[in-house]
């Protein structure tokens, strides 16, 4: 069982970083600010995105970008990931990881955070990509 949840984890990841260059800015943010697309629940934040906010660490750099999402959107805190670990101390690690080292950060709302484990995420997933 473990298996197949590493082997959703992965494809919804791949899937995420595939259709990533296709999002389109859907809020009246600049377009470096968030590329979004409501339909698939999901948002993608780049390094250059990231880096743009001059904050030290992921955390930061979501509070100034999207704020929203750290909250799970009002569902509870998102699972985060780091490739495709669980991390057990969920926001905090966003704290401890530097900008330098991260490629990507998407968030995933509830219902496709669900396909990433048999648990429930109701607060959504936050999936870290690292160089």
């Amino acid at each position: 069982m473990r298996t197949t949840s590493i082997g959703l984890l992965i494809a919804t990841f791949a899937t995420a970083c595939a259709t990533g260059s296709q999002h389109s800015a859907t809020t009246s943010a600049p377009a470096s600010a968030s590329r979004t697309t409501s339909t698939s629940g999901r948002e993608t934040f780049s390094a250059e995105q990231l880096s743009s906010t001059a904050a030290a660490n992921v955390f930061d750099a979501l509070t100034t970008l999207k704020p929203e999402i750290l909250n799970g959107r009002g569902r509870g805190l998102p699972d985060v990931y780091v490739g495709t670990v669980k991390q057990q101390t969920g926001l905090d690690r966003l704290k401890e990881l530097s900008l330098v080292a991260v490629r990507e950060v998407t968030y995933l709302r509830y219902d496709q955070a669900r396909n990433l484990t048999d648990a429930q995420s109701p607060g959504g997933a936050i999936v870290v990509t690292l160089r």
